[in-house]
């Protein structure tokens, strides 16, 4: 309707016209129904735009859901590739160091001095020399000048020296006294052994020369 119309209808009803009046009654409920009309088409295509809006939400999470689980799987199987890698290398490092074992056991076998039937020539103990150059007299002064048998004692029952031994004097039954104890006789191989890991451990000045059963000459000092 043309303004200039409306406002004439409106001046009209002012004026007590009831044909305008009723004119202007009509408009009313024309524009209630248009302003509901509106209204609920708004309403209606703002709760389509925000279901939408889910809907996208949702594809988008599940997207993004399948997209970090495929990520995740990528990443399981890399680090399973890495560790049967490392599982591969340890087991080679493992054959390696077993070898190297068994070669240096081998190694140290051919390469093992034997001291049997063997003749010590010198031996000196604090720069004096030994008299009696038998092994076992060798290691009974190498103890007395350590003067300390609760701690030997102590090495062999942790099983840190390879010595048997007897409380008191049993020199009759394959023993020799040295002091509080009685020391189990051994052979020349074990006897020297002994006697070289008691001079490093007790810091013991030593010096010994032997002559072999193949007159080599075999020399140690600590």
């Amino acid at each position: 309707m043309e303004e200039n119309k409306l406002n004439k209808i409106c001046e009209d009803a002012l004026n007590g016209n009831e044909d305008a009046f009723k004119v202007i009654q009509e408009l009313s409920k024309e524009m209630k129904i248009n302003i509901i009309h509106n209204v609920k088409e708004m309403n209606n295509l703002l709760i389509k735009n925000q279901n939408e809006t889910k809907i996208d939400n949702l594809e988008l999470n599940k997207q993004n859901k399948n997209e970090k689980k495929e990520q995740l799987k990528e990443i399981s199987k890399e680090l399973k590739l890495k560790e049967e890698d490392l599982k591969t290398k340890e087991k080679i490092l493992l054959d390696i160091k077993n070898y190297i074992e068994i070669k240096l056991s081998e190694i140290k076998e051919e390469t093992k001095i034997d001291f049997l039937f063997s003749k010590i020539e010198k031996c000196e103990i604090q720069d004096k020399n030994v008299e009696k150059m038998k092994y076992f007299n060798i290691l009974n002064e190498v103890i007395k000048k350590i003067n300390n048998v609760e701690e030997i004692k102590k090495m062999i029952d942790e099983k840190k020296l390879k010595l048997n031994y007897v409380e008191g004097n049993k020199h009759k039954f394959g023993y020799g006294y040295i002091g509080k104890i009685s020391i189990q006789r051994m052979d020349a191989n074990k006897t020297i052994e002994v006697i070289q890991k008691l001079c490093e451990i007790f810091d013991i000045k030593f010096y010994i020369k032997i002559k072999l059963v193949d007159d080599k000459i075999y020399e140690w000092k600590n």
